[in-house]
């Protein structure tokens, strides 16, 4: 091979490379993280769960996510299989608990009739992340930060029947105390890490692990 093309060779080799190594120019935009938990729409939480419902407890782990949609939320037990799962849009909800599949219009009727669990779920949204809003009256207590501490939610349809076919007569919209009692760094955020909601006849502990804000 002559020097004039084993140096043409060469010179190729390299342009190739710079061709190779050049960075890509894509159109993308990084997705903006919240800066206040006012700006918190989508995202996921996990950790561990404890429900009591009279004298029942039932210890285990929980997933909830929020969606533009609606949400998803998880309980299994601590060998992973799946007490139920419940997930819910605008027009549907949909239950999970044994294998079967159940549909509803109201997520908090279905999911009492089917496990006999009690919950606020159309706030637990709001409630995770420290947003106290919702129908009620709330009585406020904040840390020394101005994160909330405790509230108590009383709905104004307390009195609220239940249909025939919910193994219990406790009211569905009972009144709620709220207590958060750790909060965590998330993002640049402090969000709950160790919340008790409790009613006159149910508990719920959760231990939130991970937190993904999207």
């Amino acid at each position: 091979m002559s020097i004039f093309r084993l140096g043409l060779l060469i010179c190729c080799f390299f342009v190739l490379a710079g061709c190779t190594t050049r960075p890509s120019v894509t159109g993308s935009v990084p997705l903006k993280k919240p800066t206040s938990i006012a700006e918190i729409g989508n995202y996921t939480a996990s950790g561990k769960i404890l429900l009591v419902n009279g004298s029942d407890k039932q210890s285990g782990y929980f997933f909830w996510r929020r969606s533009e949609s609606g949400y998803q939320f998880v309980v299994s037990t601590i060998l992973g299989i799946d007490v139920f799962s419940l997930k819910v849009n605008e027009n549907n909800a949909v239950v999970y608990v044994d294998g079967k599949e159940h549909n509803g219009d109201d997520p908090q009727l279905l999911l009492q009739s089917l496990t006999g669990q009690t919950l606020p779920l159309q706030h637990i949204s709001k409630w995770l992340i420290g947003r106290v809003e919702g129908r009620g009256v709330f009585n406020l207590q904040k840390f020394t930060s101005g994160r909330p501490e405790r509230f108590v939610f009383s709905p104004n349809s307390a009195t609220t029947p239940l249909p025939t076919k919910v193994p219990t007569k406790m009211p569905i919209n009972s009144s709620w105390s709220v207590h958060y009692q750790q909060y965590q760094s998330v993002d640049g955020l402090w969000l709950p890490s160790q919340i008790q909601i409790s009613s006159s006849l149910n508990r719920i502990k959760l231990r939130i692990n991970n937190w993904d804000l999207f």
